[in-house]
C-alpha cells in the first residue's frame, strides 16, 4: 500500500522568527496532538511535522520546507489576516493535496462581513453583520466582535446602538464589526464537506457563559443537542450550497432561536468540538475527511451519536 504523507502544522511562530502565535499555546498543542493521532492511526499514513527549532528559522521557511516532504497538507491556522488562505494558496502552488477548504472559500470565511453577506445573498438564514457606521436601529441590543473571526471572549454585548459605539470609540481596534443580538440556544455543527455537498457529523450544544458584558464559550456536548435535525440539516445543506469551496472538516454556529436556526459564523478548520468528535461517533473523523480523497464515498451509512463532553479551557479558550 502506498504511503500517504500528511504535513499537519498550527500557527507556532507564524509571521516572525520568535514564537508569536496567533492561537492561545493550549489551543494549539492540544488540536494538533489529537489531529496527529487521529492520522497516525489511519492506515497507510505517515504524518509530517515541521521539526521544532527554537525559533532560528522564519515560520514560512519551515512550513515550505514541511510541504516539500508531504504529499498532502492539513493546515490549522487562524483565518486573522489571511494567514489561512495565505497558506492553502502555498500548498496548491506547491501541487500538493490541500485537506481544506478552497482559498475563495477561505476568504470569504475569514471575515464575518464576507460571511454574512454570501449566506443572505444564496437565501441562507444568517446573523447579518454591519460595519460600524452602517445606518442601524440603534434601540436593539447589538454585539460588537472582530470581524476576523476571533474567539467568543472577544465578543461584546451592548444594550443599544449607542453603547456599542460608545465603546467602540474608546476602545476599538478599526477592526469591529456589528451584529444584532439574537435571544437563543447556542449550537454548533461539524460537518463534512465536498463540492457543494455536506454530511453532519455532530450537532452539538454549546455552553455560553456571559461576564462584564463579553461572552465566554466554556465547552460544548458533541452530539448533545436532539429534536432540532431536519432544521439543521437543511441549513448545513443551504450553507455547504452557498459556498461550494467548502472542503473537509468545517464547523457552523447557529444560535437556535424563536424563528429556527440562523448561522453567526463558519470555521472552515479545526475548532475544540472535534476533540470530542472520535469517541462521539465511534470512528476516526480523520480517516473521514482524508476518504473525500477518494471518488467513491466512504463515509459509514451510520455514525454513532454518542454525547461527549469537551472543556474548552482545555484549550486556552474561553
Amino acid at each position: 500500500m502506498p504511503v500517504l504523507k500528511v504535513l499537519a502544522f498550527d500557527d507556532s511562530g507564524a509571521g516572525t522568527s520568535r514564537a508569536t502565535p496567533l492561537h492561545p499555546p493550549l489551543f494549539r498543542t492540544s488540536l494538533l496532538s489529537t489531529l496527529c493521532a487521529d492520522l497516525q492511526a489511519v492506515p497507510g499514513v505517515q504524518v509530517v511535522t515541521p521539526a521544532p527549532d527554537g525559533g532560528r528559522t522564519l515560520f514560512a521557511q519551515r512550513l515550505l520546507a514541511g510541504i516539500r516532504a508531504a504529499d498532502a497538507v492539513w493546515p490549522l491556522l487562524p483565518p486573522a489576516g489571511g494567514l489561512l488562505e495565505s497558506a492553502a494558496r502555498l500548498v496548491l502552488r506547491r501541487r500538493r493535496m490541500l485537506l481544506g477548504s478552497s482559498p475563495a472559500a477561505l476568504h470569504i470565511t475569514a471575515s464575518r462581513r464576507r460571511t454574512a453577506a454570501a449566506l443572505l445573498q444564496a437565501g441562507v438564514p444568517a446573523l447579518p453583520v454591519h460595519a460600524p457606521d452602517d445606518p442601524l436601529a440603534l434601540d436593539l441590543p447589538l454585539v460588537v466582535k472582530p470581524d476576523d473571526g476571533a474567539g467568543s471572549a472577544a465578543a461584546r454585548l451592548f444594550r443599544d446602538g449607542a453603547s456599542a459605539r460608545g465603546w467602540l470609540a474608546a476602545h476599538g481596534q478599526g477592526k469591529e464589526v456589528l451584529q444584532p443580538f439574537c435571544p437563543g440556544r447556542a449550537a454548533s455543527l461539524c460537518l463534512l464537506c465536498r463540492a457543494g455537498t455536506v454530511r453532519i457529523l455532530s450537532r452539538n450544544a454549546l455552553r455560553v457563559a456571559m461576564h462584564d458584558n463579553q461572552f465566554h464559550c466554556l465547552g460544548c456536548m458533541v452530539n448533545g443537542l436532539a429534536g432540532e435535525e431536519p432544521e439543521l440539516d437543511r441549513l448545513a445543506a443551504a450553507v455547504a450550497a452557498a459556498l461550494p469551496g467548502l472542503w473537509g472538516y468545517v464547523e457552523l454556529d447557529v444560535i437556535l432561536g424563536a424563528q429556527g436556526p440562523v448561522v453567526f459564523d463558519i470555521h472552515a478548520r479545526l475548532m475544540p468540538s472535534y476533540a470530542g468528535l472520535r469517541a462521539s461517533l465511534g470512528c476516526n473523523p480523520a480517516a473521514l475527511v482524508l476518504g473525500l480523497l477518494d471518488d467513491v464515498e466512504r463515509i459509514p451509512a451510520e455514525l454513532g451519536r454518542r454525547a461527549v463532553s469537551v472543556d474548552h479551557g482545555a484549550f486556552g479558550m474561553g
